[in-house]
């Protein structure tokens, strides 16, 4: 009997201290505030001018004709044979006198996100399709990437992926930063 006593006691002070710790953390650390850019445009990431480029959208059948060097980095044995492949294509430009390297921090840790799905770069089929990617840029060096994000057909399909905007995402916090291709744009 004394221990349902000390709980009634106990338990709205625990509820207090929690919603005053969420209501604390949330006032210190808020919501970032959305950035974006579209084909076209141009951001800047650690140092480096990164412009917009097309979006390509295929089907992992289309993709062996397109880009048959990549094909080979998709699993074959049928675990996950109905994939979408999204292609995001940017160029990266040193405008600073400087050296820049990014290092793991680099392009290569974007990540996409459509219809509440995501996935990071494929690193194999990047490197494939990138091979002069180092992660470092000489002053005025200047360079067009292809970033290639595979999503398996049963997480999202491909006419869902066609008519969802599509984010490439670069940065979560202080602010969100994102590369943004509009469904009804494409």
């Amino acid at each position: 009997m004394c221990y349902k006593k000390m709980l009634v006691v106990i338990l709205p002070f625990i509820c207090i201290a929690c919603i005053a710790m969420i209501y604390n953390v949330n006032r210190v650390y808020p919501m970032p505030e959305d950035i974006f850019y579209t084909e076209g445009e141009t951001a800047v990431y650690k140092g480096l001018d990164i412009t917009i480029g097309e979006l390509e959208l295929y089907q992992n059948e289309q993709v062996q004709t397109v880009y048959p060097e990549i094909y080979s980095g998709f699993d074959s044995s049928g675990k996950d044979t109905d994939t979408n492949i999204i292609i995001a294509n940017i160029k990266i430009k040193n405008t600073t006198d400087r050296k820049i390297s990014l290092r793991k921090e680099g392009i290569v840790t974007w990540s996409v996100e459509a219809a509440y799905v995501g996935n990071d770069v494929d690193l194999s089929c990047f490197m494939m399709l990138n091979p002069e990617y180092t992660g470092s840029f000489e002053a005025g060096a200047e360079l067009e990437v292809k970033l290639v994000y595979p999503i398996a057909d049963r997480y999202l399909s491909w006419e869902k992926l066609n008519n969802s905007d599509i984010k490439v995402i670069y940065s979560y916090y202080p602010t969100k930063n994102y590369i943004l291709y509009e469904a009804k744009r494409r």
